[in-house]
C-alpha cells in the first residue's frame, strides 16, 4: 500500500490498496476512516446500508386510523 502523505490530505493506492478493497469487499458507498495519530494506527470501515423503501408510509397511517 502507498501513501502519499499531503498538508491537508492524503492519498493511498497501489497493490495493497487494491488487496484491501477486493478482500474487503468495499464498493464504494463505504465511509473508510483512517488514524496514524496513535501508537498503532487504526482503521475503521462504517458500511452504509441503503435499503430503498417501496411502501409510502402515510398509507400505512391512513390503515391504523381505518382499523380504530
Amino acid at each position: 500500500m502507498e501513501v502519499e502523505k499531503g498538508r491537508n490530505m492524503s492519498q493511498i493506492g497501489g497493490d495493497g490498496w487494491a488487496r484491501f478493497l477486493a478482500r474487503m469487499r468495499l464498493t464504494g458507498g463505504e465511509l473508510i476512516r483512517f488514524s496514524f495519530r496513535a501508537e498503532r494506527p487504526k482503521l475503521v470501515v462504517i458500511y452504509i446500508n441503503l435499503v430503498e423503501d417501496d411502501e409510502d408510509d402515510e398509507d400505512d397511517e391512513d390503515n391504523d386510523d381505518e382499523k380504530d
